[in-house]
């Protein structure tokens, strides 16, 4: 990113991604902030908005680490669609934990899965109490949103399970034609 005196921005290759070190803004097409500091810390929304927004996201990551010598490490990354114009929302990280919460009780998982689960929901859990200390709102009640994602989660496992019948039987049903054949015949097979 190019440094405009007359503007006292940073500019992109393409004018539409922008850096204010005053203001300490990151924004796409003059309108969409994603990058910002609240409370003294680096929140950078890594939300694919759009496939030009994410490649403005990719040289702003480059620019805060090279020129800017930021370390990425200890920026806050957060998901959501809104422009961070509105503060941080926790609705993401809330979803995900939800979703977490409710594989956590599938039945038949392998170990792994329980142990991805376990680690999701101490991060979220993480991230929320930063997120919480700078600021972050939720327009969603937790409790709610679990009843949501259990219902919506058990639809994807009944939905999995249905294909996973019809896949079956066509299968079967191949095998079955096959044997069929073969015991109508007096071929051999070697």
């Amino acid at each position: 990113m190019q440094w405009k005196p007359r503007l006292k921005i940073y500019q992109g290759s393409n004018r539409k991604n922008t850096f204010n070190p005053e203001t300490f803004e990151g924004r796409s097409y003059g309108h969409w902030l994603y990058v910002t500091k609240i409370k003294g810390k680096v929140i950078f929304n890594d939300y694919s908005y759009s496939v030009t927004t994410n490649g403005h996201q990719g040289e702003m990551r480059a620019f805060l680490r090279e020129t800017l010598k930021i370390n990425l490490n200890k920026v806050i990354f957060v998901n959501q669609r809104d422009s961070l114009t509105y503060g941080i929302s926790l609705n993401y990280h809330y979803g995900v934990l939800a979703l977490a919460e409710v594989r956590l009780k599938l039945p038949k998982r392998k170990d792994a899965f329980y142990k991805e689960q376990k680690a999701i929901i101490k991060d979220m859990t993480k991230q929320i109490a930063t997120l919480k200390k700078l600021g972050a709102k939720s327009d969603v009640k937790l409790s709610v949103l679990r009843t949501q994602v259990k219902e919506s989660e058990l639809r994807r496992i009944e939905r999995q399970r249905e294909k996973a019948k019809i896949a079956r039987e066509k299968r079967n049903a191949v095998v079955t034609e096959f044997k069929s054949q073969y015991e109508s015949t007096d071929a051999v097979v070697i």
